[in-house]
């Protein structure tokens, strides 16, 4: 039996697996286990072809996995090498003086010859220009309705594919008549690129463009401390509400914390516990009791959360469309690997427990699960693992490795409750409270929960009329090697590197960006850090122009699952134009002179005003994995009734 006598619930074999469980999937009327051969009555699964590339989109197998072709060759050169000439013009095959269809949009505007012309454009959207006549690129610029010169890239190769050459490409911010300049030109074109399927995506590389494709956040689900989905999560976040649990004696009592320990001193008495970790939905997972028994904590979280997030983009989970990848973070629970896989029991045999208990599974269980064919894969670097997996799945979609993805992480260590024992010079809160950049900060605090969100190609998700929180304009992740004092410290210089490289590649000054949400753990040493390696790569932003903040100070620091909430901070901050406050903070950390920096932090919430709001977010793994991502509120839709 375990220490803590709080968590073994009546009618299973293990102590924190859910009530009822003692059920058999007989009774309950369940499918049979994934691999009981006793469940399933001595019945071998039928399986669907293996070819993951024969559907209607992919054309040629392996496409996505094709090497980026170097932009000093062209495409007609690589694609004669490749013996694939054919099968391009099959996929655009309606390209003449101008392109049409595959990889761009249908509606083609052709400009006139020698002077400038004005186009209507939509809002959110990756736009190329094309010319068919002369060797040359010409030298065009494009205006947006503002004024504003909105030119951000150019092509050195002239790809050419039938007559028409790809030479500059640029996004539109804003609904409205852009005027194209090339007055100096004839046989200009241009068009909006959308996203790529699996064998379009090879086409799209060699116009070095997979970049250029915006990502939608169009769903989801989370459950942290006092929330269990994202609007409630919302709602903490706007009340400026800390649900970090405090516990009384009695309460560490039962919980099985000896009498010692609640007289140390330096015993913290505070914890954040997630509710309902001990509950979960057989009947509508449709998963067989005894299997329930033996799956972590982590894994119905997860499976909650999906569940979640799914709806909340308006999809029913066990029917989503196209290829959907899965990339997943989670954390080691070793209480309940003690439990399960150190102690099999009647359910099944230790492997078999390992695949439905540890990280290592968490994706492709999703996938088996809800028959899930894309790219299943779960990433761990520590607290950035969460944002990492987002960071990954933006990298399939634009390749099109999927259609749909479903990334993010989870945390549930057991106990599901307690205290810590604090010890100065870790990175453990001394009271209990987390305070981002604050002089009063002592540490962290950890904590359960997750979060998932789905992500679409925005193109897609404006046909599919789906809703979007915000959109993913680029990220960068790297690690700091050995410049740092230790493993486990951080590194201004690793850090900085990979937030820089994120809006290099992106294309986009980090002076327009409205605010970040940081990693913020409220330590003395890896604040200052942070604030020093943003100021370096915020170098162009003035002074006290850019707002920081971190959602640590409401719900502690859920580890592997940190990326993924913050993310979802930061998208839901766009949908409404508010930055919520930064709790805890009264007095910045001494180590920070935030007027030297172009950062402030604000401990009341704030509008988000101006015509376009970006925000950038920072997540740093021990062991020093870094990950940084550039999102921008979403393009206007069409209203819905739908909630916030």
């Amino acid at each position: 039996m375990s220490q803590y006598p709080g968590y073994q619930y009546p009618g299973s074999q293990y102590p924190g697996s859910v009530p009822g469980s003692q059920h058999s999937a007989s009774s309950a009327g369940w499918p049979a286990s994934s691999y009981d051969p006793a469940l399933a009555g001595g019945q071998p699964a039928q399986y669907p072809s293996a070819d993951p590339f024969q559907t209607s989109e992919a054309i040629y197998p392996g496409a996505a996995n094709q090497p980026t072709t170097s932009k000093s060759l062209t495409a007609p050169t690589v694609l004669a090498a490749a013996g694939l000439a054919v099968l391009l013009l099959a996929i655009i095959g309606g390209i003449g003086s101008s392109v049409t269809r595959g990889q761009f949009d249908a509606t083609i505007t052709s400009l006139p010859d020698d002077q400038a012309a004005t186009v209507e454009l939509d809002k959110g959207s990756t736009y190329g220009l094309f010319y068919s006549d002369g060797d040359d690129a010409p030298d065009c610029s494009v205006t947006s309705p503002n004024g504003d010169d909105v030119t951000t890239k150019s092509s050195s190769s002239s790809t050419k594919v039938k007559g028409s050459k790809l030479f500059t490409t640029f996004s539109s911010k804003e609904s409205g008549a852009y005027t194209v300049d090339c007055s100096s030109a004839s046989g200009v074109s241009v068009g909006e690129i959308v996203a790529p399927s699996s064998a379009k995506s090879t086409l799209l590389s060699l116009f070095g463009l997979v970049g250029a494709i915006i990502i939608a956040i169009i769903g989801i689900g989370l459950q942290v401390q006092k929330a269990q989905d994202v609007h409630d999560f919302w709602k903490i976040l706007v009340a400026g509400e800390e649900t970090i649990t405090f516990h009384d004696d009695d309460e560490l009592r039962r919980l099985g914390v000896p009498e010692h320990q609640l007289r140390d001193p330096n015993y913290v008495k505070a914890s954040g516990r997630i509710e309902g970790i001990d509950e979960f939905d057989d009947r509508l997972f449709r998963i067989a009791p005894a299997e329930v028994d033996v799956t972590s904590p982590q894994l119905r979280l997860l499976y909650k959360c999906f569940w979640l997030a799914c709806e909340d983009a308006g999809y029913d989970p066990r029917k989503l469309p196209g290829r959907v990848g899965v990339f997943a973070a989670g954390s080691d629970d070793f209480e309940w690997y003690r439990r399960t896989v150190m102690n099999p029991a009647s359910f099944g045999d230790a492997y078999q427990n390992f695949t439905l208990a540890t990280n290592h599974f968490l994706s492709t269980r999703l996938s088996y699960h809800f028959d899930l064919t894309g790219p299943s894969l779960s990433a761990l670097s520590g607290c950035s693992s969460s944002l990492l997996t987002v960071h990954l799945a933006v990298q399939a979609l634009r390749s099109g490795e999927c259609d749909l993805a479903v990334a993010g992480g989870v945390t549930v260590e057991l106990p599901n409750g307690g205290g810590y024992q604090w010890t100065d010079g870790m990175m453990l809160s001394r009271d209990g409270h987390c305070r981002p950049f604050d002089a009063d900060a002592s540490g962290t605090v950890f904590s359960n929960g997750a979060a998932l969100l789905v992500l679409k190609p925005l193109t897609s998700a404006r046909r599919d009329g789906d809703p979007v929180y915000a959109v993913i304009k680029g990220s960068a992740s790297g690690n700091d090697g050995r410049r740092k004092q230790s493993y486990t410290a951080p590194s201004e210089d690793g850090q900085y590197e990979t937030i820089s490289a994120a809006y290099s590649t992106a294309g986009i000054d980090p002076a327009t960006v409205s605010f970040v949400e940081a990693h913020g753990t409220g330590t003395l040493l890896g604040d200052p850090i942070e604030v020093a390696s943003l100021s370096r790569a915020f170098s162009t932003a003035p002074m006290g122009s850019c707002l920081l903040g971190s959602v640590k100070g409401n719900i502690g620091h859920t580890d592997s699952a940190a990326g993924a909430v913050g993310l979802s901070k930061v998208a839901l901050s766009l949908k409404h134009r508010l930055f919520p406050g930064t709790l805890n903070f009264s007095r910045p950390n001494p180590h920070i002179d935030f007027e030297a920096t172009p950062f402030e932090v604000s401990s009341t919430n704030r509008p988000l005003d101006g015509d376009q709001i970006r925000a950038g977010i920072n997540s740093f793994g021990v062991g020093g994995t870094n990950v940084h991502m550039i999102l921008e509120e979403a393009p206007d839709l069409p209203e819905t009734d739908d909630p916030p």
